[in-house]
């Protein structure tokens, strides 16, 4: 038993049966259609005691829309607390498993399809996203501004109308729609966000420190090369003989100032270096939080935007399912009348066929029946003539006897064959009519069982007959 409420907040109670189940929750067949994230009560009879029934609750993870109107929606639920609750006395060795981590039963539905989609909705994140502000880095040892913009996300295409779905034939399968959870799309759009600021932040490091760190190198090579340069001249000028000692103790000297001013200067590099590592370090940080606040703003609005775009999508799909099925069932309407024309065309065409074959033969017949009989009434009168000398009487009693008995014999001969033509001829006639009559009336049951179930689907709407199957005087239903 299931406890809920519908898309539209109303309470109800169905019975149902699970389709597949685990520890983490169950997917089982309803006639209502939930909203994405809600709760759900279960109530189960203990399969010890058929008296005693529990009660657990569950969260919607996914639905899966049916493709029929006929069919049910396919309903996955995320037990609150995973555990057997289903009564089974052996648990397969996957449920009892360590490694088995929660996971959300969201499912896609399967295609065949390509499709279609039927028929694909287009999500739309809409221009309520706020924009990422720039952020700014600034160094302490030298007066560079350093500003990191967080990248825009890429603009959202427009929610695409749901055009009109083309009737199609009978035969050919629906492409089932695919449903995606917001929790998935939210998912995937937050580490794409986070990728994209941590990726700009290290690009405006990379930007702004490499230029100072070669920058402070080449001022010390160039001083290094200016000092070096300088005691080696200072050491070609110095004068030979006795104030060669002196001289060189000098440059000793002003060498080691050079270096130890140099070292001072490196240092000095280096700590404005460490210093504006630091401050990179806390401006990389700072782009994090603003990141994973950008983040949490925009996940309800996002979640919201779905939910309204997903029903508005399911809104449209299902108008223009049933504007579908209305002129399925008109085109299904005038091909049966198409066919009744055709059929009752053919069935006269071949009934004045048969009759005209049939005059035919009966006229050829009698044709020949008089042509024999007046052969055999000119062969009969010779001979009559030729003896009528000798036995008039006997003869013409004889020929008489013979002409009758040959014309009983004949006219049987043509009654039995017209018979026999007739009766073929009305078995033919009467298998030709009983297969057009129970093509006619499998053509009206298909009809009238489309019609049901188009009443049923829509009970409310009112169906005008075409004008071949209206009641004469039967007024007009109001549109």
């Amino acid at each position: 038993m299931i406890l809920a409420q519908d898309r539209f907040g109303q309470s109800f109670e169905e019975s149902t049966y699970a389709i597949s189940l685990n520890l983490h929750g169950c997917c089982y067949p309803s006639r209502h259609n939930y909203r994405l994230g809600t709760w759900v009560g279960l109530q189960m009879a203990d399969p010890g005691d058929g008296n005693k029934v529990s009660t657990v609750r569950a969260q919607v993870r996914s639905i899966t829309v049916p493709q029929h109107t006929r069919d049910l929606y396919q309903v996955g639920v995320e037990l609150e607390t995973p555990a057997n609750v289903w009564g089974i006395t052996v648990p397969p060795e996957d449920w009892m498993s360590g490694r088995e981590s929660r996971v959300s039963t969201t499912e896609l539905p399967l295609e065949e399809n390509e499709a279609a989609p039927a028929q694909d909705t287009t999500l739309t994140l809409g221009p309520e996203l706020p924009e990422a502000g720039e952020m700014s880095l600034q160094a302490t040892a030298e007066p560079q501004d350093v500003s990191i913009a967080a990248p825009e996300p890429p603009p959202a295409p427009p929610v695409a109308e749901v055009p009109e779905v083309a009737a199609k034939p009978v035969g050919e399968p629906v492409r089932p729609r695919m449903v995606i959870s917001p929790d998935q799309l939210v998912a995937a759009l937050r580490g794409k966000l986070q990728r994209a600021a941590e990726k700009a932040v290290q690009e405006a490091l990379t930007a702004s420190l490499q230029p100072a760190l070669h920058s402070a190198l080449r001022a010390i090579e160039e001083t290094s090369r200016l000092g070096v340069r300088q005691v080696v001249g200072a050491a070609a000028q110095a004068p030979q003989g006795v104030g060669a000692t002196a001289s060189k103790e000098e440059l000793l000297r002003a060498m080691d100032s050079r270096l130890a001013e140099h070292r001072t200067h490196a240092e000095e590099v280096v700590e404005r270096l460490q210093e504006m590592t630091a401050a990179t370090e806390a401006s990389l940080e700072e782009a994090k939080k603003l990141a994973e606040k950008f983040a949490r703003e925009t996940e309800p609005k996002l979640v919201t935007r779905l939910e309204e775009t997903m029903a508005r999508g399911r809104e449209g799909f299902e108008a223009a399912a049933a504007r579908a099925a209305d002129r399925q069932l008109l085109r299904l309407m005038e091909d049966s009348h198409r066919m009744m024309k055709e059929t009752s065309a053919q069935l006269e065409a071949r009934v004045a066929e048969a009759r005209a074959v049939l005059q035919t033969a009966a006229g050829a017949t009698l044709d020949e029946f008089r042509r024999q009989a007046e052969v055999q009434v000119d062969l009969v009168a010779s001979e009559v003539t030729q003896r009528v000398t000798s036995s008039l009487g006997a003869l013409e009693a004889e020929n008489r006897a013979a002409c009758e008995s040959r014309r009983e014999t004949l006219e049987q001969d043509v009654t039995r064959a017209a018979e026999q033509s007739s009766e073929q001829f009305r078995t033919g006639i009467k298998a030709f009519l009983y297969s057009c009559l129970v093509a006619a009336v499998s053509a009206v049951d298909q009809h009238s069982r489309a019609t049901l179930e188009g009443l049923a689907t829509n009970p409310g709407a009112p169906r005008e007959l075409p004008p071949d199957l209206a009641v004469p005087g039967e007024p007009k239903p109001d549109k």
